[in-house]
Order: C-alpha cells, then structure tokens, then sequence
C-alpha cells in the first residue's frame, strides 16, 4: 500500500511541477490567470511532498510542516483574487501587496499572541479569514452576475469559464481544512496521511483542468470554416440585432422631427463620451445599453439615441461594437501573449463569439486567426 502511495505521491508532485513550468513558460492565456493559476499549482504541491516525506521518513521537517499548516490562509485570497480574473476585474499589484499584507499581519499576529492567550483563537481567526474571503469572492460574483451568466452561456471553451472549477476546488479545499481544524480540537484523532492523499488525488484533478484550459488542445477551438459557418446560419443575434434597429428607428425619425440639441452642445456631448469610454470603458460590460449610456451623459435616452443617429450617423449597436472591435484589434497584436479568440471575444464584451466574428467580417473582411497572421508577418518583415 505504502508504495502506490508513493507512486502517488511522485506522480502528482511531477505533474504539479511540469504544468507549473508551463504556465510560467507558455504564453497562452492572460498572463495574470496564469500567474494565480501557477500560485495555485505550487501550493497544491505541498501536500504530496509532506505526505511522501511522511512515507519515507520517520519525522517530518519542521519547515514542511510549518508551511503544510498555514496554507489554509492563503485559500482565501487566492479564490477571491482568481473570482476577479474569471469576471474581467483588475487585480492591481497595490490591491494584491494589501490583502497579503493584512493576511499576513493577521497571522503573526495569531501565532505569536492570540493562539496562546486565548483558546481555540487560531481556529476562530482563521475560519474568519476563510469566511471573509469566501463572502468577498461571492460577493464579487453576485454583483457581476450578468458577466457570470454570459460566461456560462456563450464561452464555454473559454479559460475563464474554467477558473469556476478552480474557484469550488479552492472551497472545497477551505471546507476540508476547517473541517481538520475543527476535527483536532475536539480530540478527534486523524490520519494525516490518508488526508495528504486525498489533497494529492484533488491536485492532480487541479493540474489536469489547468493543462486542458491554458494549454488547449486543437479540440477545444473550433477552427474559422467552423465558426463562419456557425455564424451563417444562427440567425437568433440577426433578430437581435434588427429587434435593437427596430427599437432605435422610431427615435431615430422622431429625432429628426424634434431635435434638441443644438452643434454645440452635441460636439461637447460627444467630447464627454469619448472620456467616458477611454476611462470606464462601459463597451466591456455585456450588459450596457442606451438608458445606461444616456444615464451616464446625464441625458436622456431620446437625446442620447439622436446624438447617435443624427450626429454620430450610427446606431447604438454599431457604435458600441466599433469600441468592442477595437479592443479586440489591440488584444490580437499583443504578441507577448496568445490568446484564443474565444478568450478575445469574451474579454472585449462581445455578447458570444458569433458576435465577434460577424462584427470582424464585416469591418476587415477577414477572420481573427487571419488577421492575426497577417498582422505577425508584417511585423516580421519590418524587423
């Protein structure tokens, strides 16, 4: 028995260790997912490791001990930091140094003071942590619901929509931890190796979802004949988008009947809004429309629907998307990365990939893959 153990054992730490090294080394995916994805891969590596020392030695190091102990602090933020990848939230360097900070604070101050003046203060103190952490992340996505669902609902094949899988095991991870705590101070006695087995068995599981999400195979992208043919013939965005020029057509005659702003006033509108988008840029949020745009002007949405139409000379569904085939143009010839075009789509708003390739057809004539090509070899022949 001892030797499947640490077969293994072996097999996780290898496996945890060549999709660490990938992460790092391939540049498919955003970077800041592959950074908290291989924060993850590495701290799922201690387990097995204490667990095959526990086999082969008859006491464990202290250090491997110590760090086996503290890792369920680290839960926490990890989860609510990868929630903030999944919806498209930014992760900034101060935000990250702040919640280490405090968790680290927090656990010095609980080793050195509250465990031992205050019974079962470890375990209240970090089951707070663990609990705070996990309302924060559901928070997160509950007030990003709308993003969430259009996750679940058109990208599918999408790193994000995989990071979910990352997130329940982080739970699960959390509940089994606390689960242990609550277990050694009621006097319950544990086998420390059968639960190093079980987190060996759940890395293993992790590393498997990291290496078939960041590192694909051909499988999960369906190639441009494909899609372009899907596009042909899905005709449900079509009656979406001819119900929003149906909505906009009656505003759009009534604006030219009773207009209500005057050149100046629509020349500073349209200054206004381009700050609006370079700064907030609400093109990213599926579900921004024309009373939430108008909102933010400060005008209403009959006025913001003739800014459009008549001064603009556009509609609000190809306005919006000419943001949106922007922000994807710039995510294509970012070369330090390698996005899938699915993960492109979902990053520039587009409502499913569908979306995406009808509004890049129609403006270059080309596909994403395409484009990207030809944008590479271009750079190529000026170096």
């Amino acid at each position: 028995m001892d030797e499947w153990l640490k077969f293994l054992f072996i097999c996780s730490l290898c496996l945890g260790a060549w999709t660490s090294v990938n992460l790092w080394v391939n540049h498919a995916g955003p970077k800041k997912v592959r950074q908290f994805t291989g924060v993850f891969v590495l701290v799922l590596l201690v387990p097995p490791l204490v667990g095959y020392l526990q086999l082969i030695s008859a006491e464990i190091p202290a250090f491997f001990s110590f760090v086996r102990s503290t890792l369920t602090w680290w839960y926490g933020p990890l989860m609510y930091f990868i929630a903030r990848e999944m919806l498209l939230l930014p992760n900034t360097p101060r935000g990250i140094a702040n919640h280490m900070c405090a968790v680290c604070g927090l656990f010095v101050v609980t080793q050195l003071l509250i465990s031992s003046a205050i019974p079962y203060g470890y375990f209240v103190i970090v089951t707070a942590v663990v609990a705070a952490y996990c309302t924060l992340a559901g928070h997160t996505l509950v007030k990003n619901a709308s993003r969430l669902r259009r996750l679940n609902s058109s990208y599918r094949k999408s790193t994000f929509y995989w990071l979910q899988y990352l997130l329940a095991g982080l739970l699960l991870l959390c509940a089994m931890d606390i689960g242990v705590l609550v277990a050694l101070h009621s006097n319950v006695h544990l086998d420390f190796l059968a639960l190093n087995s079980i987190a060996c068995v759940f890395a293993i599981y992790v590393n498997g979802i990291v290496l078939f999400t960041l590192i694909k195979p051909a499988l999960f992208e369906l190639d441009d004949a494909q899609t372009i043919e899907h596009v042909q013939t899905n005709t449900g965005e079509q009656h979406k988008i001819s119900e929003v020029a149906a909505d906009e057509s009656p505003a759009a005659k009534n604006n030219v009947r009773y207009l209500e702003l005057s050149d100046q006033v629509a020349t500073t509108l349209i200054n206004t809004l381009a700050t609006i988008m370079e700064t907030d840029k609400p093109h990213l949020e599926p579900d921004e429309n024309l009373t939430s745009m108008a909102g933010r002007l400060g005008i209403t949405t009959h006025m913001f629907s003739e800014l459009l139409n008549v001064h603009l000379h556009t509609n609000f569904y190809d306005w919006m998307n000419s943001y949106r085939f922007n922000a994807a143009l710039l995510l294509l010839q970012d070369q330090t990365v390698n996005y899938s075009v699915t993960d492109i789509a979902f990053q520039a708003g587009f409502n499913n990939r569908n979306s995406f390739y009808r509004v890049f057809k129609s403006n270059l004539g080309i596909t994403p893959a395409q484009y990207r090509k030809q944008y590479k070899a271009e750079l190529q022949k000026q170096a």
